[in-house]
């Protein structure tokens, strides 16, 4: 398995006060952010901190009233990777998804972070 950077040890929270949390859930890790929040931190955790490669996402449906969607990211040069989430009510549009782009692979997009329209299931 791979190591995932501690909440510790990364400043983002100080990067994004208010819009991200630690999750400070008995036996989770990483952290969660603000869903309206989503596109702008996710482009700072690769731009500002180097995690360019976003190696999965997945959606949890183990909350009564609510959703999970938590990625995982890495730098491809190696290290531990991060784990950010977004929480969101089952019944409410979710909002963007990730797919982040090597700026370097000719793709031109605006800040080369693709964004797509997604439902949580009802």
């Amino acid at each position: 398995m791979a190591t995932l950077v501690q909440s510790d040890t990364l400043d983002i929270v100080e990067h994004f006060p208010g819009v991200v949390r630690s999750d400070g859930r008995n036996g989770y890790g990483g952290w969660i952010v603000e869903k309206d929040s989503l596109v702008q931190v996710a482009t700072a955790i690769r731009d500002d901190f180097g995690f360019d490669l976003l190696s999965s996402v997945t959606g949890v449906d183990y909350h009564p009233d609510s959703m999970e969607v938590v990625y995982h990211a890495f730098k491809t040069t190696g290290g531990p990777g991060i784990v950010f989430k977004v929480q969101v009510h089952r019944l409410h549009r979710f909002g963007p998804g990730l797919s982040f782009r090597n700026a370097k692979s000719g793709i031109s997009s605006e800040s080369n972070l693709q964004t797509t329209q997604t439902c949580a299931a009802s």
